[in-house]
């Protein structure tokens, strides 16, 4: 019942708020959505679905509706706001995931309150033009760097751990498709960006340390070890019948 509840709220979350932010043809409130791309602009709304607490949760939301309007109301705002919160988003669910850290959510809820200052301070004072020209100029040196860096600190926890690597290797495989965007121009890249990313982000927010992702964690963890048992019952049978047939192969030489 928990997991329906979380989809509802993420998913009405995401609806109401690319409604309100997203252009109508006719500039009315309830006219029809002005979308450019729907493949890139409805995929976005993957980022809603995570289980997370509030303090990652709310980031997560704000990325996936932000990440709707760039294709619905392409503004300079909205464009500033989408790529740093790509960056906002990195930073608090690695902080989440980091096991046994007594202040890292008053850490993190300190982060959200500095970018949410950060980004509307930025559009009110008229700032965003020229960090978002910054951002386009070094792209992909800031995200690498953000990146690796949240990778090697929490890679310094899991390395081999399964959750981990399946994690992470998701959001790189999406970071190059988006690669593959800025410097193919590949049309689908950015939506199977958002997809893959999205899924990552669930995956190691399985890693933090609340009841829910605990409880999901366990399951995983269970149809693993269950799939090894079976994978070694099937090596014991092979192994028998290995025997048995050694064994009536002498016989018969006998």
């Amino acid at each position: 019942m928990e997991y329906v509840r979380n989809a509802f709220l993420s998913f009405t979350g995401f609806i109401f708020g690319s409604f309100l932010i997203s252009q109508r043809e006719d500039y009315s409130f309830f006219g029809k959505w002005t979308i450019t791309s729907p493949a890139n602009a409805w995929s976005s709304m993957w980022y809603a679905f995570p289980i997370a607490p509030i303090c990652v949760k709310f980031p997560l939301i704000t990325l996936s509706v932000v990440s709707f309007g760039l294709w619905s109301n392409q503004t300079v705002a909205i464009n500033f706001i989408d790529v740093t919160c790509i960056y906002w988003v990195i930073v608090v669910v690695s902080l989440s995931a980091l096991p046994g850290t007594v202040y890292k959510w008053p850490v993190i809820y300190l982060i959200n309150l500095c970018l949410v200052l950060f980004m509307g301070l930025s559009v009110h004072y008229d700032l965003d033009d020229a960090i978002l020209q910054y951002y386009h100029d070094n792209l992909v040196p800031i995200t690498g760097v953000i990146l690796m860096f949240s990778a090697a600190m929490l890679s310094s926890f899991y390395l081999f751990n399964r959750i981990f690597i399946i994690g992470s290797s998701l959001i790189m495989i999406g970071f190059g498709c988006k690669l593959m965007v800025i410097f193919n121009g590949v049309y689908a890249g950015t939506a199977i960006f958002h997809t893959l990313t999205a899924i990552g982000i669930g995956v190691l927010s399985l890693l933090n340390e609340t009841p829910e992702s605990g409880d999901i964690r366990q399951r995983i963890y269970g149809y693993m070890n269950q799939g090894k048992r079976k994978t070694s019952r099937s090596t014991e049978l092979t192994n028998l019948l290995g025997d048995v047939e050694q064994n009536n192969s002498e016989t018969e030489r006998v």
